[in-house]
């Protein structure tokens, strides 16, 4: 066994900033049917993870999270979020002083939450008059 090709200990951290296409088609349809706006499916990743390496063995971890999206149209505001992690599981199987190849295999979750609010409307003094209990509060400015 060369100096180069030892056993490795130790252990890495990193962050990660990439991209990620999801597929939220079926969402924006039904999403859409209903009225409500649709989502772009490009998202930015933010993310870090750190492994441990005893051997040639890489135990370790990672999570990500994707920049929420917001989305909004005449009657609705519309956010949503995305995250992810995994336990990662690897093996070196080649390794030099400035290279190592290995297969990784991680196996997690994630997570997607969606927010719609209605936007919010201004009354008029005659909808306060008609439906008093639908309208909380009111304010009109007189010039």
């Amino acid at each position: 066994m060369s100096e180069a090709q030892e056993i490795i200990k130790g252990g890495k951290g990193y962050f990660m900033l990439g991209g990620n296409i999801i597929d939220i088609q079926n969402l924006n349809s039904r999403l859409e049917t209903k009225g409500y706006p649709k989502f772009s499916d490009k998202f930015i990743s933010l993310g870090g993870g750190g492994h441990s390496i005893i051997g040639k063995v890489i135990i370790g971890g990672e999570g990500h999270g994707l920049i929420k999206k917001e989305a909004s149209n005449e009657n609705y505001k519309s956010s949503l979020g995305v995250g992810y992690g995994f336990f990662d599981l690897g093996y070196i199987v080649f390794s030099t002083e400035n290279l190592s190849l290995y297969p990784l295999l991680g196996l997690g979750g994630g997570g997607m939450s969606l927010k719609i609010m209605e936007k919010e409307t201004h009354p008029s003094f005659d909808d306060v008059l008609n439906n008093p209990k639908k309208v909380r509060s009111f304010q009109q400015v007189v010039s």
